[in-house]
């Protein structure tokens, strides 16, 4: 009978053959600790799922999912229905967990400091953004000195297997901020706990960073704080708005000025591209 994992890590692929390997590479090469890996594919057409089988003899990577699903939610959530791990890390296909050794530090602080009480656990991430002091608004926010943002979460998110129940998985209407209204649903800041260790390492230009995603961005988060009873002044809905469009605007105007240039090379050099 296997060993009961103490962590599942659950990566969502779509035609994902660029840059998988590395990720599943940071997985594969983690000592000292029993994990499983799921895989929700999306219905690739490039080597994505047979990068996967070639991994299988290494370690424990299973694909749990190989279908169109309607967006990288619907595929978190259909293998968080087959995980058996303590605690779940969402890892993006084009991400990697920064060293060997990682979870078998994570491992060692949850046992040494008796972290299963909580609901979820975090350590930073080597990302583009990533510069919050997070002891300092946690005491802050935990002491009831300043309230939590709405809608602020960190990266590197463990989340306790626990929580998940059939009633309480990502909402699959969103595209973007899923995640940020099940952190928000289930009181994050009321039970989590920070590591304070680098955990996953980022690439820029996941959906949520892609600057042409950021008017539908907005929308989103609007809709979540409405659900949430959140109160977003009319001002100040105007204002986020009128900048998530103008930068959506701008982002795709640079993409056609760049096709553009690029064709005009490829046409000098009588290039086909």
């Amino acid at each position: 009978m296997k060993e009961h994992p103490q962590f599942t890590i659950i990566t969502s692929t779509l035609n994902s053959a660029a840059t998988l390997e590395s990720c599943l590479l940071s997985v594969s090469c983690q000592k000292g600790v029993v994990l499983e890996h799921l895989i929700a594919d999306g219905g690739s057409s490039d080597r994505t799922v047979s990068i996967v089988h070639s991994f299988e003899p290494r370690y424990s990577i299973r694909l749990v999912s190989q279908q169109a699903d309607n967006g990288l939610y619907q595929a978190w959530n259909r293998a968080i229905k087959q995980s058996r791990g303590d605690w779940i890390l969402f890892l993006g296909s084009d991400d990697q967990l920064v060293a060997c050794d990682t979870l078998r530090k994570v491992a060692d602080r949850i046992e040494y400091n008796n972290l299963g009480v909580y609901s979820f656990i975090f350590g930073t991430s080597i990302f583009w953004h990533e510069d919050y002091d997070w002891n300092s608004l946690l005491s802050s926010y935990q002491s009831g000195e300043t309230q939590p943002p709405s809608l602020f979460f960190p990266g590197s998110i463990f989340f306790a297997r626990r929580i998940f129940s059939d009633s309480n998985l990502f909402d699959e209407s969103l595209k973007i901020v899923a995640d940020y209204k099940f952190l928000a649903l289930n009181n994050f800041y009321s039970s989590c706990y920070f590591l304070s260790m680098p955990v996953v390492r980022y690439q820029y230009g996941g959906i949520s960073s892609n600057k042409k995603n950021e008017y539908r961005h907005f929308n989103e988060r609007r809709r979540v704080l409405k659900d949430l009873g959140a109160y977003y002044p009319l001002p100040l809905q105007f204002y986020h708005g009128l900048i998530a469009l103008s930068i959506s605007f701008l982002a795709r105007i640079n993409l056609i000025y760049i096709g553009l240039r690029i064709k005009k090379t490829c046409s000098l050099f009588a290039l086909k591209c």
